[in-house]
Protein backbone atom coordinates (compact mmCIF):
# COMPACT_ATOMS: atom_id res chain seq x y z
CA UNK A 1 0.00 0.00 0.00
CA UNK A 2 1.58 3.34 -1.07
CA UNK A 3 1.61 6.41 1.12
CA UNK A 4 -1.33 8.08 -0.67
CA UNK A 5 -3.57 5.02 -0.31
CA UNK A 6 -2.58 4.61 3.36
CA UNK A 7 -3.55 8.22 4.14
CA UNK A 8 -6.82 7.75 2.24
CA UNK A 9 -7.60 4.56 4.18
CA UNK A 10 -6.94 6.30 7.50
CA UNK A 11 -9.16 9.22 6.44
CA UNK A 12 -12.02 6.90 5.51
CA UNK A 13 -11.78 4.94 8.77
CA UNK A 14 -11.62 8.12 10.84
CA UNK A 15 -14.67 9.48 8.99
CA UNK A 16 -16.61 6.27 9.65
CA UNK A 17 -15.72 6.27 13.35
CA UNK A 18 -16.57 9.93 13.69
CA UNK A 19 -20.02 9.46 12.17
CA UNK A 20 -20.87 6.16 13.90
CA UNK A 21 -21.86 6.40 17.56
CA UNK A 22 -20.97 3.50 19.85
CA UNK A 23 -23.91 2.17 21.87
CA UNK A 24 -23.33 1.84 25.61
CA UNK A 25 -24.43 -1.41 27.23
CA UNK A 26 -23.20 -1.98 30.78
CA UNK A 27 -23.88 -3.17 34.31
CA UNK A 28 -22.13 -2.94 37.68
CA UNK A 29 -20.84 -6.29 38.92
CA UNK A 30 -22.29 -7.51 42.24
CA UNK A 31 -18.90 -7.19 43.94
CA UNK A 32 -15.63 -5.40 43.28
CA UNK A 33 -13.43 -6.93 40.55
CA UNK A 34 -16.32 -9.19 39.55
CA UNK A 35 -15.75 -11.43 42.57
CA UNK A 36 -18.36 -14.09 43.31
CA UNK A 37 -18.83 -13.15 46.96
CA UNK A 38 -17.86 -10.65 49.65
CA UNK A 39 -16.50 -11.44 53.13
CA UNK A 40 -16.19 -8.97 56.01
CA UNK A 41 -14.23 -9.84 59.16
CA UNK A 42 -15.68 -7.83 62.06
CA UNK A 43 -14.46 -7.62 65.65
CA UNK A 44 -16.48 -6.34 68.62
CA UNK A 45 -15.74 -5.07 72.13
CA UNK A 46 -12.01 -4.07 72.05
CA UNK A 47 -10.86 -7.48 73.26
CA UNK A 48 -7.12 -7.86 73.69
CA UNK A 49 -6.64 -10.88 71.41
CA UNK A 50 -8.04 -8.93 68.48
CA UNK A 51 -4.99 -6.65 68.58
CA UNK A 52 -2.32 -9.05 69.86
CA UNK A 53 -3.30 -12.09 67.77
CA UNK A 54 -5.82 -11.46 64.98
CA UNK A 55 -4.38 -8.20 63.66
CA UNK A 56 -0.79 -9.43 63.06
CA UNK A 57 -2.12 -12.58 61.35
CA UNK A 58 -4.42 -10.60 59.06
CA UNK A 59 -1.64 -8.14 58.25
CA UNK A 60 0.72 -10.95 57.27
CA UNK A 61 1.61 -10.78 53.58
CA UNK A 62 0.24 -14.31 53.20
CA UNK A 63 -3.26 -12.97 53.83
CA UNK A 64 -3.39 -9.18 53.62
CA UNK A 65 -6.97 -9.15 54.95
CA UNK A 66 -8.51 -5.91 56.16
CA UNK A 67 -11.26 -6.02 58.79
CA UNK A 68 -13.60 -3.83 60.82
CA UNK A 69 -13.00 -3.18 64.52
CA UNK A 70 -16.25 -2.08 66.15
CA UNK A 71 -14.90 -0.10 69.06
CA UNK A 72 -16.46 0.79 72.43
CA UNK A 73 -15.01 4.29 72.59
CA UNK A 74 -15.50 4.71 76.34
CA UNK A 75 -13.34 1.62 76.94
CA UNK A 76 -10.27 2.87 75.05
CA UNK A 77 -7.52 2.02 75.85
CA UNK A 78 -7.56 -1.71 76.48
CA UNK A 79 -4.92 -2.72 79.01
CA UNK A 80 -1.55 -2.84 77.26
CA UNK A 81 -2.96 -2.35 73.75
CA UNK A 82 -5.79 -0.64 71.92
CA UNK A 83 -4.96 2.97 72.75
CA UNK A 84 -6.17 5.69 70.40
CA UNK A 85 -2.67 6.05 68.98
CA UNK A 86 -2.58 2.28 68.39
CA UNK A 87 -5.98 2.34 66.68
CA UNK A 88 -4.79 5.25 64.54
CA UNK A 89 -1.31 4.00 63.60
CA UNK A 90 -1.62 0.20 63.69
CA UNK A 91 -5.24 -0.36 62.73
CA UNK A 92 -6.65 2.49 60.60
CA UNK A 93 -3.30 3.32 58.97
CA UNK A 94 -2.97 -0.32 57.86
CA UNK A 95 -6.27 -0.15 55.97
CA UNK A 96 -8.60 -1.57 58.61
CA UNK A 97 -11.86 0.13 59.56
CA UNK A 98 -12.34 1.56 63.05
CA UNK A 99 -16.10 1.80 63.53
CA UNK A 100 -18.60 2.51 66.29
CA UNK A 101 -19.83 0.07 68.92
CA UNK A 102 -21.29 2.98 70.95
CA UNK A 103 -19.64 4.66 73.95
CA UNK A 104 -20.49 2.28 76.80
CA UNK A 105 -21.97 -0.86 75.13
CA UNK A 106 -25.38 -0.56 76.79
CA UNK A 107 -28.49 -2.13 75.29
CA UNK A 108 -29.96 0.71 73.22
CA UNK A 109 -33.49 -0.64 73.57
CA UNK A 110 -33.28 -0.03 77.31
CA UNK A 111 -32.18 3.62 77.12
CA UNK A 112 -33.98 6.94 76.96
CA UNK A 113 -34.03 8.90 73.72
CA UNK A 114 -31.37 11.26 75.07
CA UNK A 115 -29.11 8.37 76.11
CA UNK A 116 -29.54 6.71 72.71
CA UNK A 117 -28.45 9.91 70.98
CA UNK A 118 -25.42 10.28 73.27
CA UNK A 119 -24.29 6.69 72.66
CA UNK A 120 -24.61 6.89 68.86
CA UNK A 121 -23.35 10.43 68.33
CA UNK A 122 -20.50 10.60 70.83
CA UNK A 123 -18.88 7.33 69.72
CA UNK A 124 -18.69 8.72 66.19
CA UNK A 125 -17.24 11.99 67.49
CA UNK A 126 -14.66 10.11 69.60
CA UNK A 127 -13.41 8.07 66.63
CA UNK A 128 -13.13 10.96 64.18
CA UNK A 129 -11.45 13.18 66.80
CA UNK A 130 -8.78 10.59 67.62
CA UNK A 131 -8.38 9.13 64.12
CA UNK A 132 -8.78 12.22 61.91
CA UNK A 133 -7.65 10.47 58.72
CA UNK A 134 -10.48 7.92 59.00
CA UNK A 135 -14.15 8.82 58.72
CA UNK A 136 -16.42 6.64 60.88
CA UNK A 137 -19.25 5.38 58.64
CA UNK A 138 -20.68 2.22 60.26
CA UNK A 139 -21.95 1.04 63.63
CA UNK A 140 -22.59 -2.31 65.35
CA UNK A 141 -25.43 -2.13 67.87
CA UNK A 142 -24.55 -3.81 71.22
CA UNK A 143 -26.35 -7.10 71.83
CA UNK A 144 -27.84 -6.83 68.34
CA UNK A 145 -30.47 -4.51 69.77
CA UNK A 146 -31.62 -1.44 67.91
CA UNK A 147 -32.38 -2.39 64.32
CA UNK A 148 -36.11 -2.45 65.12
CA UNK A 149 -36.05 0.69 67.31
CA UNK A 150 -37.23 3.82 65.45
CA UNK A 151 -35.13 6.19 67.57
CA UNK A 152 -31.98 4.07 67.10
CA UNK A 153 -32.53 3.85 63.35
CA UNK A 154 -33.21 7.60 63.03
CA UNK A 155 -30.10 8.61 64.96
CA UNK A 156 -27.95 6.00 63.20
CA UNK A 157 -29.05 7.20 59.78
CA UNK A 158 -27.87 10.70 60.66
CA UNK A 159 -24.32 9.54 61.38
CA UNK A 160 -23.66 6.27 59.56
CA UNK A 161 -24.26 4.55 56.22
CA UNK A 162 -24.72 1.03 57.61
CA UNK A 163 -25.21 -1.00 60.76
CA UNK A 164 -24.64 -4.60 61.88
CA UNK A 165 -26.50 -6.67 64.42
CA UNK A 166 -25.01 -9.36 66.63
CA UNK A 167 -26.60 -12.31 64.85
CA UNK A 168 -27.85 -13.38 61.47
CA UNK A 169 -30.17 -15.78 59.72
CA UNK A 170 -29.71 -18.10 56.79
CA UNK A 171 -29.07 -16.46 53.44
CA UNK A 172 -31.80 -13.91 52.78
CA UNK A 173 -32.36 -10.61 51.02
CA UNK A 174 -31.50 -8.43 53.99
CA UNK A 175 -31.11 -9.66 57.56
CA UNK A 176 -34.66 -10.01 58.96
CA UNK A 177 -33.33 -8.97 62.37
CA UNK A 178 -32.00 -5.71 60.95
CA UNK A 179 -34.79 -3.32 59.99
CA UNK A 180 -32.34 -0.59 59.04
CA UNK A 181 -30.48 -2.83 56.61
CA UNK A 182 -33.79 -3.86 55.06
CA UNK A 183 -34.94 -0.25 54.80
CA UNK A 184 -31.96 0.61 52.62
CA UNK A 185 -33.50 -1.66 49.95
CA UNK A 186 -30.13 -2.85 48.65
CA UNK A 187 -31.44 -6.38 48.09
CA UNK A 188 -28.23 -7.81 49.57
CA UNK A 189 -27.92 -11.54 50.16
CA UNK A 190 -26.23 -11.21 53.55
CA UNK A 191 -25.47 -13.56 56.41
CA UNK A 192 -23.95 -12.58 59.77
CA UNK A 193 -22.20 -15.45 61.57
CA UNK A 194 -20.97 -15.26 65.16
CA UNK A 195 -17.71 -17.16 65.66
CA UNK A 196 -17.04 -19.19 68.82
CA UNK A 197 -15.15 -22.41 69.69
CA UNK A 198 -18.14 -24.50 68.54
CA UNK A 199 -17.86 -23.36 64.90
CA UNK A 200 -15.90 -26.23 63.33
CA UNK A 201 -13.65 -25.53 60.36
CA UNK A 202 -15.87 -27.61 58.05
CA UNK A 203 -18.84 -25.41 58.92
CA UNK A 204 -16.71 -22.29 58.45
CA UNK A 205 -15.70 -23.50 54.98
CA UNK A 206 -19.36 -24.24 54.26
CA UNK A 207 -20.25 -20.62 54.93
CA UNK A 208 -17.53 -19.52 52.52
CA UNK A 209 -18.76 -21.91 49.84
CA UNK A 210 -22.29 -20.56 50.18
CA UNK A 211 -20.95 -17.03 49.88
CA UNK A 212 -19.70 -17.78 46.37
CA UNK A 213 -23.27 -17.42 45.07
CA UNK A 214 -22.73 -13.62 44.94
CA UNK A 215 -23.59 -13.22 48.62
CA UNK A 216 -22.15 -11.21 51.50
CA UNK A 217 -20.79 -13.09 54.51
CA UNK A 218 -20.11 -11.11 57.71
CA UNK A 219 -18.08 -12.95 60.36
CA UNK A 220 -18.47 -11.59 63.91
CA UNK A 221 -15.57 -12.17 66.30
CA UNK A 222 -15.32 -11.25 69.96
CA UNK A 223 -12.36 -12.94 71.62
CA UNK A 224 -9.61 -14.63 69.61
CA UNK A 225 -7.44 -16.44 72.13
CA UNK A 226 -8.70 -19.46 74.04
CA UNK A 227 -10.17 -18.25 77.32
CA UNK A 228 -11.40 -14.97 75.88
CA UNK A 229 -15.13 -14.52 75.34
CA UNK A 230 -16.12 -16.77 72.40
CA UNK A 231 -12.44 -17.04 71.43
CA UNK A 232 -11.82 -19.84 68.90
CA UNK A 233 -8.11 -19.97 69.80
CA UNK A 234 -5.14 -18.81 67.75
CA UNK A 235 -4.67 -22.10 65.88
CA UNK A 236 -8.32 -22.22 64.85
CA UNK A 237 -8.23 -18.57 63.80
CA UNK A 238 -5.27 -19.33 61.52
CA UNK A 239 -7.19 -22.28 60.02
CA UNK A 240 -10.11 -19.94 59.36
CA UNK A 241 -7.87 -17.38 57.64
CA UNK A 242 -6.35 -20.22 55.58
CA UNK A 243 -9.86 -21.24 54.51
CA UNK A 244 -10.60 -17.72 53.30
CA UNK A 245 -7.20 -17.51 51.63
CA UNK A 246 -7.90 -20.70 49.66
CA UNK A 247 -10.95 -19.03 48.09
CA UNK A 248 -9.79 -15.43 47.86
CA UNK A 249 -9.42 -15.57 44.07
CA UNK A 250 -13.23 -15.56 43.98
CA UNK A 251 -13.92 -13.55 47.14
CA UNK A 252 -13.71 -9.85 47.90
CA UNK A 253 -12.42 -9.59 51.48
CA UNK A 254 -13.16 -6.06 52.64
CA UNK A 255 -14.16 -4.07 55.74
CA UNK A 256 -17.86 -3.77 56.51
CA UNK A 257 -17.96 -0.08 55.57
CA UNK A 258 -16.41 -0.64 52.15
CA UNK A 259 -19.03 -3.23 51.23
CA UNK A 260 -21.79 -0.89 52.40
CA UNK A 261 -20.35 1.93 50.28
CA UNK A 262 -20.06 -0.29 47.21
CA UNK A 263 -23.69 -1.32 47.50
CA UNK A 264 -24.96 2.22 48.07
CA UNK A 265 -23.04 3.49 45.05
CA UNK A 266 -24.07 0.53 42.90
CA UNK A 267 -27.75 1.35 43.33
CA UNK A 268 -27.26 5.10 42.89
CA UNK A 269 -24.87 5.20 39.90
CA UNK A 270 -25.38 6.27 36.32
CA UNK A 271 -23.00 5.80 33.39
CA UNK A 272 -23.61 7.69 30.17
CA UNK A 273 -21.80 8.78 27.01
CA UNK A 274 -20.47 12.33 27.06
CA UNK A 275 -18.97 12.40 23.58
CA UNK A 276 -17.20 10.32 20.95
CA UNK A 277 -14.54 11.22 18.43
CA UNK A 278 -12.16 9.34 16.19
CA UNK A 279 -9.66 9.10 19.06
CA UNK A 280 -11.74 8.93 22.26
CA UNK A 281 -14.94 7.54 23.74
CA UNK A 282 -15.75 9.64 26.81
CA UNK A 283 -18.10 8.38 29.54
CA UNK A 284 -19.41 10.03 32.70
CA UNK A 285 -19.89 7.98 35.89
CA UNK A 286 -21.97 9.74 38.56
CA UNK A 287 -24.20 8.85 41.48
CA UNK A 288 -27.03 10.53 43.36
CA UNK A 289 -25.28 10.32 46.75
CA UNK A 290 -24.35 13.68 48.23
CA UNK A 291 -21.18 13.04 50.25
CA UNK A 292 -18.32 12.27 47.87
CA UNK A 293 -15.88 12.08 50.79
CA UNK A 294 -17.75 9.00 51.98
CA UNK A 295 -19.02 7.58 48.70
CA UNK A 296 -15.76 7.39 46.80
CA UNK A 297 -15.32 3.64 46.39
CA UNK A 298 -14.52 2.22 42.93
CA UNK A 299 -17.27 0.32 41.15
CA UNK A 300 -16.48 -2.49 38.72
CA UNK A 301 -18.15 -1.67 35.42
CA UNK A 302 -18.97 -4.45 32.97
CA UNK A 303 -19.14 -2.75 29.57
CA UNK A 304 -19.89 -4.49 26.31
CA UNK A 305 -16.66 -4.58 24.31
CA UNK A 306 -16.88 -1.91 21.59
CA UNK A 307 -16.38 -2.92 17.96
CA UNK A 308 -13.22 -0.83 17.68
CA UNK A 309 -9.88 -1.45 19.39
CA UNK A 310 -8.53 0.77 22.15
CA UNK A 311 -5.11 1.25 23.69
CA UNK A 312 -6.03 2.16 27.25
CA UNK A 313 -8.67 3.55 29.62
CA UNK A 314 -8.21 6.50 31.97
CA UNK A 315 -10.22 8.40 34.57
CA UNK A 316 -9.52 12.03 35.31
CA UNK A 317 -6.35 11.74 33.23
CA UNK A 318 -4.95 8.73 35.14
CA UNK A 319 -4.62 5.37 33.41
CA UNK A 320 -6.69 2.62 35.05
CA UNK A 321 -6.28 -1.14 34.54
CA UNK A 322 -8.90 -3.14 32.68
CA UNK A 323 -9.53 -6.67 31.49
CA UNK A 324 -11.57 -8.22 28.68
CA UNK A 325 -13.51 -11.43 29.18
CA UNK A 326 -16.22 -13.03 27.03
CA UNK A 327 -16.97 -9.88 25.08
CA UNK A 328 -17.03 -7.48 28.03
CA UNK A 329 -14.57 -4.88 29.32
CA UNK A 330 -14.16 -4.84 33.10
CA UNK A 331 -12.84 -1.60 34.58
CA UNK A 332 -13.02 0.07 38.02
CA UNK A 333 -14.31 3.63 38.06
CA UNK A 334 -15.14 6.00 40.92
CA UNK A 335 -18.42 7.91 40.69
CA UNK A 336 -18.07 11.72 40.47
CA UNK A 337 -14.28 11.43 40.15
CA UNK A 338 -13.79 12.56 36.56
CA UNK A 339 -14.56 11.34 33.07
CA UNK A 340 -13.73 7.80 31.97
CA UNK A 341 -11.99 7.83 28.59
CA UNK A 342 -11.43 4.93 26.19
CA UNK A 343 -8.42 5.87 24.05
CA UNK A 344 -9.06 4.44 20.60
CA UNK A 345 -6.46 2.76 18.42
CA UNK A 346 -7.25 3.88 14.87
CA UNK A 347 -4.19 2.50 13.08
CA UNK A 348 -4.92 -1.02 14.31
CA UNK A 349 -7.93 -1.11 12.02
CA UNK A 350 -5.49 -0.86 9.08
CA UNK A 351 -2.49 -2.81 10.32
CA UNK A 352 -2.63 -4.83 13.53
CA UNK A 353 1.16 -5.02 13.61
CA UNK A 354 1.40 -1.30 14.30
CA UNK A 355 -0.61 -1.86 17.47
CA UNK A 356 1.91 -4.27 18.99
CA UNK A 357 3.97 -1.49 20.54
CA UNK A 358 0.89 -0.35 22.50
CA UNK A 359 0.01 -3.75 23.94
CA UNK A 360 0.85 -4.80 27.49
CA UNK A 361 1.82 -1.46 28.94
CA UNK A 362 3.18 -1.96 32.45
CA UNK A 363 3.10 0.50 35.33
CA UNK A 364 4.34 1.72 37.70
CA UNK A 365 7.90 1.25 36.56
CA UNK A 366 9.89 0.95 38.83
CA UNK A 367 7.43 -1.16 40.88
CA UNK A 368 7.54 -2.38 44.46
CA UNK A 369 4.76 -4.88 45.21
CA UNK A 370 2.48 -5.05 42.17
CA UNK A 371 2.97 -4.57 38.46
CA UNK A 372 -0.17 -3.26 36.73
CA UNK A 373 -0.79 -4.57 33.21
CA UNK A 374 -2.82 -2.61 30.65
CA UNK A 375 -3.95 -4.91 27.86
CA UNK A 376 -6.98 -6.01 25.85
CA UNK A 377 -5.99 -9.56 24.91
CA UNK A 378 -7.39 -12.87 26.14
CA UNK A 379 -5.51 -16.13 26.82
CA UNK A 380 -2.24 -14.60 28.02
CA UNK A 381 0.59 -16.22 29.94
CA UNK A 382 3.73 -14.53 31.18
CA UNK A 383 7.30 -15.37 32.21
CA UNK A 384 9.59 -13.10 34.23
CA UNK A 385 13.32 -13.60 33.76
CA UNK A 386 16.48 -11.92 34.91
CA UNK A 387 18.57 -10.09 32.34
CA UNK A 388 20.76 -13.21 32.30
CA UNK A 389 17.78 -15.26 31.12
CA UNK A 390 16.95 -17.14 34.35
CA UNK A 391 13.21 -17.67 34.84
CA UNK A 392 12.02 -16.47 38.28
CA UNK A 393 8.24 -16.36 37.93
CA UNK A 394 5.64 -17.63 35.42
CA UNK A 395 1.87 -17.99 35.37
CA UNK A 396 -1.33 -17.34 33.43
CA UNK A 397 -2.40 -13.69 33.44
CA UNK A 398 -5.88 -13.77 35.03
CA UNK A 399 -5.97 -10.25 36.49
CA UNK A 400 -4.71 -6.81 35.51
CA UNK A 401 -1.78 -7.00 37.91
CA UNK A 402 1.05 -9.34 38.91
CA UNK A 403 2.33 -9.69 42.47
CA UNK A 404 6.11 -9.20 42.45
CA UNK A 405 6.69 -8.83 46.21
CA UNK A 406 8.96 -11.89 46.35
CA UNK A 407 11.31 -10.72 43.61
CA UNK A 408 14.65 -9.28 44.61
CA UNK A 409 15.44 -5.70 43.65
CA UNK A 410 16.83 -5.43 40.12
CA UNK A 411 16.04 -5.29 36.41
CA UNK A 412 13.77 -7.94 34.88
CA UNK A 413 12.25 -8.88 31.56
CA UNK A 414 8.62 -9.98 31.34
CA UNK A 415 7.49 -11.90 28.25
CA UNK A 416 3.77 -12.03 27.46
CA UNK A 417 2.69 -14.94 25.28
CA UNK A 418 -0.60 -14.73 23.36
CA UNK A 419 -2.32 -16.85 20.73
CA UNK A 420 -0.70 -14.71 18.03
CA UNK A 421 2.80 -14.09 19.34
CA UNK A 422 5.03 -12.80 22.12
CA UNK A 423 5.81 -9.34 23.51
CA UNK A 424 8.62 -8.53 25.95
CA UNK A 425 8.78 -5.60 28.35
CA UNK A 426 11.47 -4.48 30.79
CA UNK A 427 10.81 -3.31 34.36
CA UNK A 428 12.67 -2.44 37.55
CA UNK A 429 11.81 -4.04 40.89
CA UNK A 430 12.51 -1.67 43.76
Amino acid sequence: MNKYLLVLAIFLIVSMLTNAQTKLSYSVTPWLDNKRGAVSLTFDDNIKGQYNTALPIMNDVKYGFRGTFFTITGSVPVAGVGSWSYLRDEVAAKGHEVASHTVTHRNLNQLSDTEITDEIVNSDVDIEKNIPQSKCVTIAWPFGAGGDNAKVVTESNKRYIGGRNAWGAEWTNGDPHDAWLKSLNYNMNVLAVGINPDVAIDKYIGYLTGCLQYKWLVFLYHGIESGEYDGPGKDNFIKQMDAINAKKQNLWIAPFGEVMRYNAEKFAQNLKIVSESNTQWILSLTDTLKDNQVYNHPLTLKIQDPAWKFDSISQNGKKIPHSILSGFVYVNGVPDAGQIVFHKNIISAIDNKSNAKNLFEIFPNPAKNELQIAHSIQNVSYTITTTAGHSVQADVLVQDYINIEKLKSGIYLIKFKTDTGEITRKFVKE
